[in-house]
Order: C-alpha cells, then structure tokens, then sequence
C-alpha cells in the first residue's frame, strides 16, 4: 500500500476521507521525544472501521517509532466479527508493532463495553508498554509529558465531532468555516447551505449548538496547529483566522484555553 503520509497534516486528511459516522478518525502530534499518532474509535465500530484502522496503523508502521494512542471513550456497542479481525491484524503485524510503538495508552468508555476493551486488551498482550485508562487526559499525559494534553484532547473531540451521528448539514458548516474562517459568518454560512439564517439557527439548536460554538470549535483546532507546528508571528495567525488583531487573538485564545497563546507554543 502507498503510504499517504509524506507530511504530519496528510494522516488526519487520510483518515477523515475515509471515515464516516462508522469510520475511524486519525490525527498526528509532535512531542519533543517523537511522533504520536491519535486513532478515535465510533460509538458503532464495524469491520469497515476496522480496516481504516489499520490503513492508519500501516501508515504510521512506515514512519518508525512513534507514540499511540487509541480512544474508545464513545464505545457503545462491540461487533465481534470486527474486533476478531483487528485482533487477527494485530497479530500479523507483532513484529512490526513491538518495533515501532514507543508506548500505547487505550481510553475505554464508562460502560459495558469497558470491560470488552480491558479484555481486548489482555487478551492481545502487546509487544509494547501500553496501558488501558477511563480518563483521556490521563492517558494523553502518560503518553509523553512534554505534551500539551489539553490542546491534544481538543483535537480528539474535534475528530469526535465528526463521528458521533452528525447530520450532513453540520459537516458541511464545519467544511465551510474552515474553508472560510476569516470571512465566516452566519448568513455566509446559510447561503453556502442553501437554507435561511433562521433555519440554520434552529438546526443549531438540536444539536445544542450555537454559530459561535462552532466557529471557536474550528478555529481552536487551526490556532494549535499553527501554534505548535509553525514561528509564525502571532499576527499572521489572527489574521488568518480572523481576528482583528494578535491582541484580540491572544485575549480569545487565552480566555478559551486557559494559557496565552505564547505559552501554548
């Protein structure tokens, strides 16, 4: 298989054009010890999450060592057929695995299907230091402590986002203000739905959400990424995502996450 990860963004591009409400969702961060490569499992896993999965793990196998992390926080149901056949890639795959992960951390949901995991777990044995948590911070901090879990977890719920039954309509808000975030505006985002301002408001509010809700989930995930991924100046960024200055950025970005922009680089 062709390995569709020449560059960090290219694994979470993989991974969300394959996935869908029963898909997997992968993402990549950068500690100061390496690579981590974040898998987020549905709440409805079947084979066909299965095998993106392991499309992901062959692809991140084919860059070396690297951390894992793997959350099945939203599990809600286990097809057996499906975890047959990870256990069975798992276990072709032994070797490999024993050589590239530096250290795994599984996230298991509050419920039944928990203990499925801890079982899935032991019952495999890997190859690699690995332990199996309930809170995700937790196992994101154990991972690696020079990484920023708070922001990581952001990410992963911004993956969990995409996963967890979202109607067509909010994949398509979600499309357009990334593509348009420094122009984004409700009435811009209605007219690229082709619905009413009133419309996408009410549909807004089924789902709990507001427009700015949104807005922040989105550009969140965009200020990390240039935060800890580029030296570019704070100004650009605002822009880009816009803001009206790197003060009215830092002020937002501070009040959102708790530490200043500069600190989160």
């Amino acid at each position: 298989m062709t390995d569709p990860l020449p560059k960090a963004r290219d694994l979470e591009d993989f991974a969300h054009a394959k996935g869908d409400s029963s898909g997997c969702k992968a993402d990549l961060f950068f500690a100061r010890s390496g690579l981590v490569v974040a898998a987020v499992f549905p709440a409805l896993p079947t084979a066909d999450t299965v095998a993106t999965f392991i499309a992901v793990l062959d692809s991140a196998l084919a860059r070396g060592k690297h951390y894992s992390l793997v959350d099945f926080s939203e599990l809600e149901r286990v097809d057996t057929g499906a975890f047959g056949n990870l256990l069975s890639a798992l276990d072709q795959r032994r070797a490999q695995l024993g050589a590239c992960i530096l250290r795994q951390t599984l996230v298991h949901p509050q419920s039944l299907a928990g203990a499925f995991v801890a079982g899935f777990h032991a019952i495999f044995q890997p190859p690699y230091p690995a332990q199996v948590h309930m809170d995700r911070l937790q196992a994101i901090a154990d991972l690696d402590a020079s990484l920023d879990a708070s922001a990581i977890l952001r990410r992963l719920d911004a993956a969990k986002g995409e996963l967890i039954s979202v109607p067509d309509w909010l994949r398509d808000l979600r499309r357009y203000l990334q593509r348009e975030m420094a122009q984004a505006s409700l009435e811009g985002a209605a007219r690229a739905l082709l619905v009413s301002t009133r419309t996408l408001q009410r549909q807004l509010q089924s789902q709990q959400r507001t427009f700015s809700d949104e807005l922040d989930l989105v550009r969140l995930a965009a200020a990390d990424d240039r935060l800890k991924g580029t030296r570019e100046k704070l100004i650009a960024i605002a822009s880009d995502l816009g803001f009206s200055s790197a003060e009215h950025f830092s002020d937002w970005y501070k009040r959102k996450t708790g530490v200043s922009p500069s600190s989160a680089r």
